[in-house]
């Protein structure tokens, strides 16, 4: 066990490495991704949409997903798709904590994605409850007094474009994590 342990986190090391050389170099424009860099006053957040609404609990809404289980906000975390969404006190909390001087907020995220290895397509049922609870998300943060930038993902195919979006992430000086080892990939790039 302890062996498997040390493989992961000797995996998770390599993989930040990896992306720290890939965001430190590609700074003259010139890649497949037309590098940009978040504004020092933004604030990225995370969202992860797309294929992990196909996997939450049935006749789960997006108000539900917003607002959570209980009076706390707690989320839902009975189906693997749920472990990637969060709730509306989630997003409280990371706010308190936004640097001074952040004027605008970055969403990263995009209801209709689909990672390339992911089994089944997100079905129009799954697609518009995605898309509501952005509309929550979004309806929330416009109240928050930030400016809201949204950033769609990369147009590139299959995994070219998540690359292109973790380098426009991890060069962000504030990040906001959704779920998922994507995620919090980045922000241990972003907090290095």
């Amino acid at each position: 066990e302890h062996a498997v342990e040390h493989k992961v986190a000797m995996a998770e090391r390599s993989q930040l490495e990896y992306f720290r050389k890939i965001a430190a170099s590609a700074t003259d424009g010139s890649t497949a991704c037309a590098l940009q860099r978040p504004a020092p006053s933004g604030c990225v957040f995370h969202m992860r949409l797309g294929e992990v609404f196909t996997d939450i609990s049935p006749n789960r809404t997006a108000a539900q997903l917003w607002h959570g289980r209980n009076a706390a906000g707690d989320a839902y975390r009975e189906s693997f798709g749920e472990r990637y969404i969060q709730t509306r006190a989630y997003f409280e909390r990371a706010l308190r904590r936004l640097p001074n001087g952040t004027t605008h907020a970055i969403v990263v995220g995009n209801e209709k994605s689909l990672l390339t290895f992911a089994s089944d397509a997100p079905s129009a049922k799954h697609r518009k409850i995605a898309a509501a609870y952005m509309r929550l998300f979004l309806d929330w943060l416009g109240q928050t007094g930030l400016r809201i930038e949204r950033r769609a993902g990369s147009r590139l195919s299959g995994y070219h474009g998540a690359d292109c979006d973790y380098l426009y992430m991890a060069q962000s000086h504030c990040f906001v994590v959704s779920g998922g080892s994507f995620g919090r990939s980045i922000s241990q790039v972003v907090q290095a």
